[in-house]
């Protein structure tokens, strides 16, 4: 076996791994965009940022009094609790709660339920919010969009250069690879962005850069 067919086989053995970690990933992104997409929820926020939130409170048509006491209880994405009874400050006009940049570490769907209470009247609201890392909902679809063209072209044209012996088609295809690799590394995948998603990121840089430079090295020692 020569060297070629060495980088070849390492190439497709690496490949295969990097692509089922991704699509594991994109396919659990789709499935949580799902629930957002019909929540369709008009509260988004940008992750690791304080936010301020602002619930107007409302008994029988009426606004709340200053004697008003409202409590919030927050439900992470994955269920855990957040914010538990929390005391809100009553502004009048609506009744606020503050979290800190570290409370909006987690990515996706938030529920937030508000108990309030004025002198003889009680009631109850629930709403979501949605904390994303560029602060929008409709960037998701299309970065997944543009992740699974660029992973498919990428690992067709490295597969395509090894089967036809043509080294500037693997090469193009690492170094798209690469380019793939570092735009995760620093946007995240779909509403992901932690230490997953920056491993799977790194990985596939590594594994890009080893196969267009042993490559490149192959190209090298054809031409001298």
């Amino acid at each position: 076996m020569n060297e070629i067919q060495k980088v070849y086989w390492i190439g497709v053995i690496l490949g295969w791994m990097t692509s089922i970690i991704i699509a594991m990933i994109i396919t659990l992104t789709f499935f949580h965009l799902v629930p957002s997409a019909i929540g369709a929820t008009d509260l988004v926020f940008k992750q690791n940022t304080q936010v301020d939130l602002k619930v107007p409170v409302f008994f029988n048509g009426t606004r709340a009094s200053s004697a008003a006491v409202c409590n919030i209880t927050i439900f992470e994405p994955d269920g855990d609790t957040l914010i538990d009874n929390q005391l809100m400050t009553n502004n009048l006009a609506f009744h606020q709660f503050n979290l800190s940049a570290s409370q909006t570490l987690n990515i996706g769907e938030h529920t937030a339920a508000v108990y309030c209470n004025d002198q003889s009247f009680n009631d109850f609201a629930t709403f979501q919010y949605l904390i994303s890392p560029s602060g929008t909902d409709d960037d998701s679809l299309g970065q997944l969009i543009f992740l699974s063209f660029s992973l498919i072209f990428s690992l067709g044209a490295i597969w395509l250069g090894f089967q036809k012996e043509e080294g500037w088609f693997v090469m193009i295809g690492g170094l798209i690879l690469v380019s793939v690799g570092l735009w995760t590394l620093i946007n995240g995948i779909g509403l992901y962005r932690n230490e997953l998603t920056q491993a799977v990121s790194l990985f596939v840089m590594a594994i890009a850069g080893f196969i267009t430079v042993r490559t490149g090295i192959e190209l090298m020692g054809e031409w001298s």
